[in-house]
């Protein structure tokens, strides 16, 4: 019981003991020396807190390894105990264990292969020797949570060397380890929840802001779940995975780390996935992952629902796989790009500098495709919206980096996309819109082999955007072969053939169509030049200097500033043999040949280079001259050369019209020379051109002589030059003859001499002098000479000397003076930029009709004066006197002129005094300073008229308006400066008339006119007609100082002359019109928009011809010349009658016809073939500047006549246009369309038509037959239609003649005769006969005789009274004939409607006795249209008819109701004709159909 008790005692003694942590620590530290000893690790514990089953706390615990290096140490350790038992030893459960200060230093020592661990753990393995007779229980170990504040880790492995950059997985050292483990299992696979774990891996400096996440980690893989990880500047969200065979993996992560991850609102920086793959260090970039569902390793990947931004503006959607990176050549990838953007600002650290740069210009790239392959070996499809356009792509590429060959194929779809600005070339080209595809290799000219079929929408080319490009051929070999194809508007071409670029053998073999070439639209020429030809191509060389063989082009034509020039072929042929070149061109127009030892390039350089020697020596700049000396280059080392040539200008003259129209040779001309060039340049030419046409200016009979030499390295000439002329016809002077200028260049002088005599004047002139070339300027000294002219003695004075030098800017005049008798103009003093300078003219008695030659309106008067001009470039200081005595403007006294200008120099500016005096009275003065150095209103001067005349503001307006007429009063101040004078004022005009010079109207007025800065402005004046007829007209001319003068006015009119043009003045169209309606004119007047909208009223008369006698000429735009010229000169042509020259106008005359105006249309003038009469419609006429004319409208005849000739004029017959008939135009005038009926009657016997009966009974007399005539189609070469119309006859007459009349018009070829036979016999034949034939003999001739007589007298008499129709019917010349005359007198009344006919004739008895005896035998017929068709009307006769028995008469009388109905069918005669009615009952409101009572039908 005691020792029971003493246990119990010592147990709770020892309990009691081991409740205080200064008992605990001993036993721990006991227990630590144990440890030490027994694994030879020492194992250190600083104290030890235990509450028994429920906290344990461990301080300063420390583990060395077998080098007494630190293996463990926890600064404190506190464990929260949930279970343990001493009577079971195999279950224990902490919930809470907290780690504060834990250090882990794991070290595998050089040549060991071991951590430093396993001995530790080995040790203590030995010392728990477990029982292996007995089954082992297992120990049940659970930890709820895990903290770990402040704690560090190091790993090292010497036996591996230290890496320079990242985290070095044989040396780790992290530090600052905090964080919260819990949820944790503690299985073979370790799984934990780590809430704000923080860390440092010091070495690679890698930061763990924060991780969140539910880790596994097993000995194969680690697996991130609910990330959200925050490491440096990175941070991944939602899912990561690392599948790897040893943790040494990551030391090849790239490689040997399998990833498999799903990201979401992740950012990623380049940086930080470098210290775990140091071949991203070079790269500085971050990556936002919106979403991505990853799998693979870095270098073989598969990436789907990728949703990526990167930089600025790359954004990529879509899936991504790739296999092989990072090394770039070999990565094989495959992307699909929903829509995506790329920048390659963000891309700029990837790519060669050249590549950026060209792929920055594609600014932000929206794109989505597919890529498919390596970089050098890919299929590429997809859609690219960049900056410069879009393009669309399917390409397939590889390269052979070895060979460097490569291989393609696929196709590309631009649109807009501006490939200049990628190229940087877009001062070449800019936007092309395409869509192609080729098939080859390689991308030098020397090794590609391309077969290419692409088409161009539009390509941006040197300024022009082409359009609807076409290639499809192979490049091999450096040959192209196939076929090239635009339809562009201003070019469209064809070519097929081949084009060899080797450099060797540079050739081109094709046939092209050059169809039309704009080449001002193409930006290749300033000025409007079209080409057109079908081109054969054989030649080598694309150099100049290399092009040997031939080039020909067919059927071209050239158009030039609107002038087309057609060329039947043009042959370039060149060759080269023996050292010598020949160059051989010819066509239609010239035909020149060159041969010589030359090229063309140094030809070219040496000929320009001589021109510019040439123009130093006249421009006299010795500083110039020397440089230019001194720079030049030795250009004989090319050797030297000769060329001889020969131009034939066989028909030169079209291509002048083109370039230079208002010159023209000759046909048949000939230029010839040489050129040799050595140490001397040598040049000679010789020309024969029988004429030469410039403007108005015609020389016959004219030769060129020029030989000139010069050396090299001096500017002395030797030179020789001749011109001579026959005959001159110059315009203002008249015939010249023996005109001849000579120059002679020896060194540094010229002796010219010019001479030109016209005798039937008594006029002459020879000037002689001498052109010297001084240093530094040219001097000009002119002999005396001798000059008549208008038999007046003209004279240089002694010693007259002109100085030029400053290239041109300085004129010194030294005793220059022309005198003839007391008429004398003499200059001195200089003009140049020195404000200094000075120059005094002097003129006396000077008759200024001299001037008339010169200038367009004729002057007359006597003028003395004196001008003294200072500072003339700048400042223009001027001090002036003039009196021109009795000063007329076209044959119109305007009165004495009187002015004055005189220079104040203390206020430095003039004052101004000009008067005009008529009959004692001063009817104009202008008044007023003028100041050269104002900035502003130089001029401030005043202009009083008082009656001044109109006249003087002609020479301003004209080209607009001539023949002003009426006095000005008012006051105008005029300011601005010489060069822009501004005025500003108005002007009272009375009794002011004008001609309108485009419409040849003349116009009276009575109104102010305003004058403003820059206008001249009406404000509703009243115009008058010569009529009295009035319009209001209000607007104005706007202007720049008086020039660039732009008309805005507009016109409204009654009953107002609006064209008063003739034959000679516009053959386009021509008349007198009188409209009410409005009309503008707006435009300057080199361009004028004239525009009329009218309705014609009475007495309009406009002349439409159409016939081709004469031809539209270009050059003088509305003018007509004759065809037959002797040669393309046109000399032969006669002096044409002034016209209205209607040149830069553009005319729209919109005119509503009414019946109130009378038109012709002139089909034939020469056999009178004219349509003329009255009628209605909207006719459009247009002028273009170019002078071309058009039509459009349909005119509907009312009433009208139609001139038909036959026989050359012999015979003419007038047709009454039925109404209704139309002419209708679309354009051209001559190329309208007519559909016209027209009518003509004619008193007909039928006489011998018919077999006699058996009573011997005839028809008697005439009787009216009518011709029809329908012309439908072309105005010019309309289709014809004949027909006859019986409807007039008696209905007796028609009755017996029912058979013969059907006959007749069943048979096409008999209508027709017949028709033939009423138009020129005037009666109808026998049919198949025309009346010649031999059965009738000399009697048919008598009958023609007689019926053109007839014919003739029936047209006299019917003159008389345009109501009045007279038909004498003498069928043949004889006494039988005069015995059976006839005669038929016509009366209309009532505008047509009611006609009153009267047949008479006398008839013999029925024999032989008594046919000596004639009775009068006559009818009568009254006709009344009821309706105005004619379809229906009545018709009362009497009839008095012969027995050719019994020789009495017989009196009939009768009256008939017609009705006449024309149908093409059945259905048409019988069908409702209600609507057709009411159509025509419109019409018939305003037609008549009567015609033959219209005065205006007379030609």
């Amino acid at each position: 019981m005691g020792l029971f008790l003493f246990l119990l005692l010592l147990f709770a003694a020892v309990f009691v003991a081991i409740r205080f942590p200064a008992v605990q620590t001993k036993v721990a530290q006991r227990v630590a020396a144990y440890l030490s000893e027994a694994t030879q690790h020492e194992v250190t514990i600083g104290s030890v807190d235990i509450e028994f089953f429920s906290r344990v706390v461990l301080e300063k615990l420390q583990v060395q390894d077998n080098r007494d290096k630190e293996l463990f140490y926890v600064g404190r350790a506190e464990a929260d105990i949930d279970a343990f038992s001493l009577l079971d030893l195999n279950n224990l459960s902490i919930s809470t264990l907290t780690l504060q200060e834990p250090r882990a230093n794991l070290v595998q020592y050089q040549g060991s292969d071991t951590l430093n661990l396993s001995s530790f753990f080995d040790a203590l393995g030995d010392l728990f020797v477990k029982d292996t007779t007995k089954p082992a229980e297992p120990f049940n170990f659970k930890l709820g949570e895990l903290i770990i504040k402040d704690g560090r880790f190091t790993y090292d492995n010497f036996n591996e060397a230290p890496t320079e950059y990242g985290i070095d997985y044989s040396h780790l050292s992290v530090a600052n380890l905090n964080g919260r483990f819990s949820e944790i299992a503690l299985e073979d696979t370790l799984r934990v929840k780590v809430t704000d774990l923080t860390a440092l891996e010091t070495r690679s400096e890698t930061r763990l802001h924060n991780l969140d996440t539910r880790l596994t980690y097993a000995p194969t893989f680690m697996e991130w779940d609910a990330l959200d990880l925050q490491l440096n500047q990175s941070n991944l969200q939602h899912y990561l995975r690392f599948d790897y065979n040893a943790i040494s993996d990551f030391g090849t992560f790239i490689d040997s780390v399998r990833i498999n991850a799903e990201l979401i609102d992740s950012k990623v920086y380049s940086q930080d996935i470098a210290v775990f793959a140091p071949q991203m260090r070079e790269y500085d970039e971050t990556l936002l992952v919106n979403s991505l569902q990853f799998k693979g390793l870095v270098s073989d990947f598969n990436a789907t629902n990728v949703d990526l931004a990167y930089g600025d503006n790359t954004h990529i959607v879509g899936s991504i796989s790739a296999d092989g990176l990072p090394n770039f050549k070999e990565t094989f990838a495959n992307l699909r790009l929903k829509p995506s953007t790329i920048s390659a600002k963000d891309l700029q650290q990837f790519l060669p500098a050249d590549a950026y740069k060209t792929a920055a210009r594609l600014g932000k790239v929206a794109l989505e495709g597919r890529f498919l392959g390596f970089y050098n070996d890919f299929v590429a499809n997809g859609e690219f919206n960049t900056a410069l356009g879009k393009v669309k792509s399917d390409i397939n590429l590889k390269i052979d980096d070895n060979t460097r060959r490569s291989s393609y194929s696929g196709f590309v779809t631009t649109n807009g996309f501006n490939l200049g600005r990628l190229l940087d070339k877009e001062d070449q080209f800019k936007t092309i819109s395409m869509s192609g595809r080729l098939q080859g290799s390689g991308f030098t000219l020397q090794d590609a082999n391309v077969k290419l079929n692409a088409e161009v929408g539009q390509l941006q080319l040197l300024g022009y955007n082409y359009q609807n490009i076409k290639a499809n051929g192979v490049l091999n070999k450096q040959v192209f072969t196939g076929e090239v194809s635009i339809n562009d508007p201003n070019l469209m071409f064809t070519a097929n053939g081949e084009v060899n670029l080797a450099n060797e053998k540079k050739a081109f073999n094709m046939m092209a169509d050059l169809e039309r070439v704009n080449l001002q639209a193409l930006r290749l020429s300033e000025e409007p030049l079209i080409i057109s030809a079908e081109a054969n191509l054989n030649f080598r060389g694309l150099a100049l200097d290399d092009f040997e063989g031939t080039a020909k082009f067919d059927s071209a034509y050239v158009i030039y500033k609107g002038n087309q020039l057609p060329i039947d072929s043009v042959l370039i042929r060149s060759e080269i043999a023996g050292g010598e070149r020949s160059l051989y061109i010819t066509s239609d127009l010239l035909a020149l040949n060159v041969n010589g030892n030359f090229d063309y390039t140094t030809l070219i350089d040496d000929i320009q280079r001589l021109a510019q020697e040439y123009r130093l020596n006249f421009e006299s700049d010795e500083a110039a001259t020397t440089a230019y000396y001194n720079r030049k280059p030795n250009t004989l080392a090319s050797g030297e050369y000769a060329v001889q040539y020969e131009l034939y200008l066989k028909h030169v003259n079209p291509l002048l019209d083109l370039f230079a129209p208002e010159l023209a040779i000759s046909d048949f001309s000939k230029v010839e020379g040489s050129f040799r060039y050595g140490n001397t340049a040598i040049l000679e030419l010789y020309a024969g051109i029988d004429t030469i046409v410039y403007d108005d200016y015609r020389l016959y009979g004219n030769a060129i002589e020029l030989n000139t030499s010069k050396l090299q390295d001096n500017p002395d000439v030797l030179a020789a030059a001749l011109f001579t002329s026959q005959k001159q016809d110059l315009p203002g002077v008249g015939n010249t003859q023996d005109f001849y200028v000579e120059g002679i260049w020896s060194e540094r002088t010229i002796n010219f001499a010019t001479s030109v005599r016209q005798p039937e004047q008594n006029n002459r002139a020879l000037i002689t002098g001498d052109l010297n070339f001084l240093p530094s300027q040219v001097q000009i000294v002119f002999d005396e000479s001798n000059i008549t002219l208008q038999q007046n003695p003209w004279a240089f004075v002694p010693g007259n000397t002109l100085y030029i030098s400053e290239g041109g800017r300085r004129l010194v005049f030294e005793d220059f003076a022309l005198t003839n008798l007391n008429q004398v103009i003499r200059a001195e003093g200089t003009v140049s930029e020195d404000p200094d300078s000075r120059l005094l003219v002097n003129v006396e008695n000077f008759n200024l009709n001299n001037l008339n030659p010169l200038i367009a309106m004729d002057i007359a008067g006597e003028m003395t004066g004196e001008l003294l001009v200072q500072d003339l470039y700048d400042e223009a200081k001027l001090d002036a006197s003039m009196r021109i005595d009795s000063f007329y403007l076209d044959q119109v006294f305007i009165g004495h002129i009187v002015g004055s200008t005189e220079w104040l120099k203390a206020q430095q500016r003039a004052v101004v005094d000009v008067a005009i005096e008529r009959e004692g009275k001063k009817v104009l003065t202008v008044s007023g300073n003028y100041n050269p150095a104002a900035k502003e209103d130089q001029l401030d001067l005043l202009a009083v008229m008082d009656q001044a005349n109109l006249k003087l503001a002609e020479p301003v307006l004209r080209g607009l308006v001539s023949d002003l007429r009426g006095d000005m009063e008012g006051r105008i101040r005029i300011l601005g400066s010489l060069d822009y004078p501004i005025l500003k004022g108005s002007v009272m005009v009375t009794n002011g008339q004008f001609t309108f010079d485009y419409l040849n109207t003349t116009y009276r007025f009575d109104d102010r006119i305003y004058f403003g800065p820059n206008s001249i402005n009406f404000r509703n004046a009243q115009l008058h007609d010569i009529y009295g007829n009035t319009g209001t007209i209000t607007g104005g001319i706007a202007h720049d100082g008086f020039a660039n003068m732009v008309v805005d006015l507009e016109a409204r009119f009654r009953d107002f002359m609006v064209l008063n043009t003739t034959e000679n003045q516009n053959e386009l169209f021509y008349g007198t019109a009188f409209a009410t309606g409005t009309a503008s004119v707006l435009g300057p007047v080199d361009n004028l928009q004239v525009k009329i909208d009218a309705r014609s009223e009475e007495n309009t008369r406009i002349v439409l011809p159409l016939d081709n006698q004469t031809e539209v000429s270009r050059k003088d735009f509305i003018s007509f010349v004759n065809r037959n010229i002797s040669d393309s000169t046109g000399v032969a042509v006669a002096v044409e009658d002034q016209r209205v020259d209607l040149s830069g106008i553009n005319l729209d005359f919109n005119l509503d016809v009414t019946d109130d105006a009378y038109f012709e249309i002139i089909i034939d003038r020469t056999t009178g073939d004219v349509i003329r009469g009255s009628g209605n419609g909207d006719i459009q006429m247009t002028i273009d500047t170019r002078g071309d004319f058009n039509m459009y409208g349909t005119f509907e005849i009312t009433e009208g006549a139609y001139n038909l000739n036959l026989l050359e004029g012999l015979i003419t017959r007038e047709f009454q246009v039925v109404p209704g008939g139309t002419i209708t135009w679309n354009g051209d005038p001559t190329a309208g369309t007519m559909d016209i009926t027209a009518h003509y009657t004619q008193m007909a016997s039928f006489s011998g038509l018919l077999p006699t009966t058996a009573d011997g009974d005839e028809i008697m007399g005439r009787y009216p037959v009518v011709a029809v005539i329908e012309l439908n189609g072309s105005l010019l070469t309309p289709q014809i239609e004949l027909g006859l119309g019986f409807e007039q006859l008696p209905q007796g007459v028609q009755t017996r003649l029912y058979s013969l009349i059907n006959s007749i018009k069943s048979d096409e070829s008999e209508l027709n005769r017949q028709v033939f036979s009423l138009l020129v016999l005037q009666r109808l034949s026998p049919q198949g006969t025309l009346a010649f034939d031999s059965s009738i003999g000399a009697g048919a001739v008598g009958g023609s005789l007689g019926s053109l007589l007839s014919s003739q007298l029936n047209n006299f008499l019917s003159n008389l009274d345009s109501n009045l129709e007279i038909d004498i019917g003498l069928g043949n010349i004889g006494r039988d004939a005069l015995s059976s005359l006839q005669v038929r007198l016509s009366y209309t009344f009532l505008q047509g409607r009611l006609r009153v006919t009267n047949e008479s004739g006398f008839n013999n008895g029925p024999d032989d006795a008594t046919r000596g005896t004639s009775s009068y035998v006559g009818d009568w017929t009254l006709d009344y249209y009821i309706s105005r068709t004619g379809e229906l009307r009545g018709r009362l006769e009497y009839n008095s008819t012969p027995n050719i028995y019994t020789g009495r008469i017989t009196q009939s009388q009768s009256i008939s109701l017609l009705h006449t109905k024309r149908f093409d069918s059945l259905r048409e005669l019988f069908g409702s004709e209600r609507r057709k009615r009411e159509r025509e009952q419109l019409e018939q409101e305003r037609d008549r159909i009567i015609l033959d009572s219209d005065p205006r039908l007379e030609l």
